[in-house]
């Protein structure tokens, strides 16, 4: 599996363990805190975020204005 791979099936398993509907805004503490201890960057983890946007898999707010 490739590295992108990798960090776009962690970021799926989270939200499904998380129960986190697609239609519902993320902020990126709730990705990053638990996934950059398991090893994957910031910088890995928002161009998954913005990947999985791109396929309508999520919605991703790059800012606190989610309410958080």
């Amino acid at each position: 599996m490739e590295r992108w791979e990798e960090v776009r099936q962690a970021i799926i398993d989270l939200l499904r363990e998380l129960k986190i509907e697609p239609e519902k805004a993320l902020s990126l503490y709730e990705i990053g805190i638990p996934l950059v201890p398991k090893g994957f960057s910031q910088d890995e983890l928002v161009n998954a975020l913005l990947a999985l946007d791109r396929e309508a898999s999520s919605r991703f707010c790059p800012t606190t204005a989610c309410g958080y």
